[in-house]
């Protein structure tokens, strides 16, 4: 997302420079609007990532529990078996 801000800012600033002022306006103004998206959608990424990520550590710590607590498992029960 910000790559493409980036890009059509890149775009308005040519524009501008060839005298493409309404070119450059619309160029601009995209690169704004994806800049300000591409934004938003780091921040709500980084603050669902910390209670995601806390959730999955609570989660691995079960499934590890209950690998480490079961019998063995079909294929351990022989292991001289090839």
């Amino acid at each position: 997302m910000l790559y493409y801000a980036l890009m059509f800012l890149l775009l308005g600033v040519v524009a501008a420079a060839l005298g493409l002022s309404g070119i450059a306006a619309v160029a601009t103004q995209i690169s704004w609007i994806l800049f300000v998206v591409g934004v938003v959608l780091l921040i709500i990424h980084l603050v669902m990532g910390r209670y995601v990520s806390s959730d999955l550590a609570v989660s691995e710590k079960r499934f590890r529990h209950s690998r480490t607590s079961r019998s063995l498992h079909v294929w351990d029960k022989n292991p001289s078996a090839g």
